[in-house]
């Protein structure tokens, strides 16, 4: 029997498939990669992946990323990577640069704060240092003496 365009490209389909959620073919857990860092955007403006170990926030052609609104400065802030977490500074803006709704010249960022550029507003989430999933497993786990 000669198998038609339609079955050759066919996938497979498992019969059980509520017990294969999860988990690949041969029944081992899939393992995805950590999520980079990024500023998950609260508001109208983009989201940001923090690609470079620093980044200029502004209007100006020469930023890194490019805010296009009145409120927010020619060279606004910059974020930068130090160890296991970023710094935001302000740059001198008119409208500033918030944590938490707390209005900082220059803050530690962590997983989950919120960033407020302008009127742009930002959750930090991913993993800031990279790590594999089982790299940050092991860090999460209590140590035991």
């Amino acid at each position: 029997m000669i198998a038609t365009r339609r079955e050759k490209n066919r996938v497979p389909r498992h019969r059980n498939v509520s017990r294969m959620c999860g988990k690949t073919p041969l029944g081992r857990a899939w393992t995805l990669p950590p999520m980079p860092a990024h500023l998950l955007s609260l508001t109208d403006g983009p989201s940001i992946l923090i690609d470079k170990p620093i980044l200029l926030f502004g209007r100006h052609q020469e930023c890194d990323v490019q805010l296009n609104s009145r409120k927010i400065s020619r060279r606004h802030c910059c974020l930068a990577q130090v160890n296991d977490y970023l710094v935001i500074r302000d740059l001198g803006s008119t409208n500033g640069v918030k944590i938490n709704g707390e209005r900082v010249a220059e803050g530690k960022l962590i997983i989950g704060d919120e960033l407020t550029i302008g009127n742009f507003r930002y959750q930090v989430c991913g993993d800031i240092l990279g790590r594999s999933a089982s790299q940050m497993a092991l860090q999460e786990q209590p140590r035991q003496l």
